[in-house]
C-alpha cells in the first residue's frame, strides 16, 4: 500500500487525494523538484484527449492549482499522474487511487491508459521535423486479426524521396508477461513476413520520454537499440574497414547533444568508457578492450556500424 488511510478523503460523492503525500510517492527525480513536474504534466494534461480533460477540475486546467495545493479530486490526481515526465513509474500509484475510490481514468476502446498520451506527444515530435507525416491509430492489418496502434508515414525519408511507414507498438508493463510477449511475436513475425516494406517498432512505457527526445535528435522513428548504437557511432571512428575505435577523446562526442541526438540515453559522464562497453554488451555488439574500445566492424551490420 502506497497512500495512507489519511491520504484520501470523501464527502460522500467525490473523492480527493492530499496533493504533498502524492508528490512523497513519486520517483526521486520528479519529487526533488515538484514545481517542475507539476508544470510538466499539467502542460502535457493540456494536449491530452478531450474525454480526459473533461473529468478534470477548471482550477486544474485553467492552471488556478499549483504544486502548494493540499487537496485535490481523484480525476486530477490520476490525470497528473498519467500525464507527468517518467509517468510508468506511477502506475502503482494510478492503479491503488483507483481501486480504492472507484475513480478510473477514461480510457478509449481499445486502447490502454497511457497510449492516447503517447500517441499526442508523437505527433508533436513529429511536427517539429519538418517533413509531411500522417499519424493513423488503431489500423488493421491482415482482415482484422490484428490491430496495430500507429501507422505512422513520414515523407522524403528514402533516397528517392519516397515516404516510408512505420508501425509503432507502445508496449505497456503488461506485454512482458509470458501470454501476451507470445502473442506479440507471432504480430512480429507475421509482418517481417507479409508487410516486408513497413517498419515495425516497439517503444516500451519506461523507455517513452528518451525515445520521444531521440526521435527529434535523430529525425527518424528507430527501435531504442538503434538509437542505443547512435551512441556508439558518435563516440567512434573508424579505423578500418573492420574495425572502429573509441577512445577518451573521441567518446566526449556522444555526451554532446550538439553532436549527439540520442545523447539522453547517456547517463554516466565520468565514465564514459565503462557506459559504452557496457551499452555494446547489451547490444551484443563485439569489441575488446584496453585503454580504449576497439569495435569489430561486420557486413552486413544489424546496426549500421
Amino acid at each position: 500500500m502506497l497512500l495512507k488511510p489519511t491520504a484520501l478523503r470523501t464527502n460522500g460523492r467525490t473523492y480527493e487525494v492530499f496533493l504533498p503525500y502524492l508528490i512523497d510517492k513519486l520517483p526521486e527525480r520528479q519529487r526533488k523538484r515538484p514545481a517542475q513536474w507539476f508544470q510538466a504534466a499539467l502542460t502535457n494534461l493540456l494536449g491530452a484527449p478531450t474525454e480526459q480533460q473533461e473529468t478534470c477540475t477548471p482550477e486544474l486546467i485553467s492552471g488556478e492549482w499549483d504544486h502548494h495545493t493540499d487537496w485535490i479530486s481523484a480525476f486530477d490526481a490520476l490525470a497528473l499522474l498519467s500525464n507527468s515526465p517518467d509517468s510508468y513509474q506511477n502506475g502503482d500509484l494510478i492503479n491503488e487511487i483507483e481501486d480504492k475510490t472507484g475513480v478510473k481514468l477514461p480510457v478509449i476502446s481499445g486502447r490502454s491508459k497511457h497510449e492516447a498520451v503517447f500517441g499526442r506527444l508523437l505527433i508533436g515530435v513529429l511536427k517539429t521535423s519538418g517533413r509531411p507525416f500522417t499519424v493513423t491509430p488503431q489500423k488493421h492489418f491482415n482482415g482484422r486479426r490484428y490491430r496495430v496502434d500507429f501507422l505512422v508515414t513520414i515523407e522524403g525519408m528514402t533516397r528517392n524521396g519516397e515516404p516510408k511507414s512505420y508501425v509503432i507498438e507502445f508496449d505497456e508493463l503488461f506485454h512482458a508477461e509470458k501470454r501476451q510477449r507470445e502473442r506479440d511475436e507471432e504480430r512480429d513475425r507475421w509482418f517481417r513476413k507479409h508487410e516486408k516494406t513497413l517498419t515495425l517498432i516497439r517503444v516500451k512505457h519506461k523507455h517513452q520520454d528518451d525515445w520521444l527526445k531521440c526521435l527529434e535528435g535523430i529525425g527518424e522513428p528507430r527501435s531504442i537499440e538503434h538509437y542505443y548504437a547512435h551512441c556508439i557511432r558518435v563516440a567512434s571512428k573508424i579505423r578500418s574497414t573492420t574495425e572502429r575505435v573509441i577512445t577518451g577523446e573521441s567518446s566526449k562526442a556522444a555526451y554532446d547533444p550538439a553532436k549527439n541526438g540520442c545523447s539522453c540515453l547517456l547517463k554516466r559522464e565520468k565514465q564514459r568508457l565503462k557506459e559504452l562497453s557496457d551499452i555494446m554488451t547489451t547490444l551484443n555488439i563485439p569489441f575488446t578492450a584496453t585503454d580504449r574500445l576497439f569495435v569489430t566492424r561486420r557486413s552486413p551490420s544489424k546496426y549500421g556500424l
